[in-house]
Parts: C-alpha cells; sequence; structure tokens
C-alpha cells in the first residue's frame, strides 16, 4: 500500500488460514490496520459501523471517522 508516496508493509491479519472470520469483521480489521500505518486515511460510514467492524477504526481514530448517516426517502 502506498501512504505519502512510500510503500507500507501491512501487517498480517491475528486470523490463521482455516479460521472461520465473517467478511465484515475482516473488512473492519484490515480498515483499522490500514489506519495505523496511513495517517492521511479516513472512513466514511452510513450507520453501520457496527455491522462492518468499522467501529474499529472509529474508536482507534475518532478524529478520521465521519458519519454520513442513512439518506433514506
Amino acid at each position: 500500500y502506498e501512504c505519502k508516496a512510500r510503500t507500507i508493509e501491512l501487517p498480517s491479519p491475528a486470523y490463521k488460514k482455516g479460521d472461520l472470520k465473517a467478511t465484515r469483521w475482516a473488512y473492519g480489521d484490515a480498515l483499522a490496520a490500514l489506519g495505523e500505518v496511513c495517517d492521511t486515511m479516513v472512513s466514511l460510514d452510513a450507520e453501520v459501523k457496527n455491522s462492518t467492524g468499522a467501529e474499529q477504526f472509529a474508536e482507534k481514530f475518532p478524529d478520521r471517522f465521519f458519519q454520513c448517516f442513512i439518506a433514506e426517502q
């Protein structure tokens, strides 16, 4: 991954091959890991952070997490 014109090595996930992990929680793990290594990254959410795992990013980086809410008719 490139951030601020530099290449960054991301850490491997904490789970191992064959472990069962919901895709949405793996997404949350990856989002938080990217936030750790790239300080220009932000996350936009539509009131689903507890369903997607994005709450991990929100807790670690509240100044870079933006709640956009859902715009239903």
